[in-house]
């Protein structure tokens, strides 16, 4: 994962067809360093999700 990775967002209750894409606009590292959370850039807004 970095930085302007393009991601698909995986929703349940959606058919893989349908998942939003989205761009990775800054990596959250958890406590220990490693990266555990995403800030994402969709058509419709910014998300934060877990990796």
């Amino acid at each position: 994962m970095s930085v302007g990775s393009v991601v698909l967002i995986q929703e349940d209750h959606q058919p893989r067809l349908h998942w939003r894409l989205a761009r990775v606009e800054k990596l959250l590292p958890g406590a220990d360093g490693h990266v555990r959370c995403v800030q994402l850039r969709t058509d419709t807004g910014v998300l934060v999700r877990p990796v």
